[in-house]
């Protein structure tokens, strides 16, 4: 019994050892590979995109946006100011029975700094960066675009854009050290090598 236990316990131990390997080498080889296509909005605003795509996140009840969210949705005005694209698409969750509705929010900033409603699409189903990406190029026919979401997000959302067959680079918001940033940042590690193999959410 001894023996056994022994041998378990490496088991589990070789286990754990091969996945974080595996894990280590999916985040370099995607943070290497799509970081390449994070650029400036300068840049972006000259790839000749057909939208900017915003990856939602927490909106409050009353209609007001979390400073992450807050800070994509200014990110992405930026480039429609600038001439990135002719559209918006607000991607994110809705959940009207639970007073819950990231793209209504996000809708509602964007007309009050200017942005004209003809020039807005809203995906209340993109419930996951993989789902809002897939989205995207079924649902709205998008072939070419800039994505908008934090650096440390981006490059999975890169990742799952060129898997559903967008054309895409990355502009990354403002960059600050978010409440719950070094939560956020071991989850994504982790969700890249699940997204890697085909495992989504």
């Amino acid at each position: 019994m001894a023996k056994f236990a022994k041998w378990a316990a490496a088991a589990v131990i070789a286990a754990a050892l091969a996945a974080g390997a595996f894990t280590a080498a999916v985040n370099i080889w995607m943070c290497s590979k799509f970081g390449a296509r994070i650029v400036e909005k300068e840049e972006a605003a000259g790839c000749g995109a057909e939208c900017v795509i915003v990856l939602g996140c927490k909106a409050y009840s009353d209609g007001r946006l979390s400073l992450m969210l807050r800070d994509r949705m200014d990110a992405a005005i930026e480039l429609y100011e600038a001439g990135a694209a002719e559209k918006l698409l607000l991607s994110g969750a809705q959940d009207l029975e639970k007073n819950y509705d990231e793209v209504t929010a996000m809708h509602d900033y964007a007309v009050s700094k200017g942005v004209p409603e003809e020039a807005i699409d809203l995906d209340a189903l993109g419930v996951s960066t993989e789902e809002t990406m897939r989205r995207a190029k079924s649902e709205y026919g998008i072939g070419k675009a800039v994505v908008v979401t934090q650096r440390y997000h981006l490059y999975r959302a890169l990742f799952a854009a060129e898997r559903s067959g967008i054309e895409a680079v990355g502009c990354s918001a403002l960059e600050v050290r978010y409440p719950g940033q070094l939560y956020r940042d071991l989850r994504e590690v982790i969700a890249r090598a699940s997204y890697f193999l085909g495992v989504t959410g």
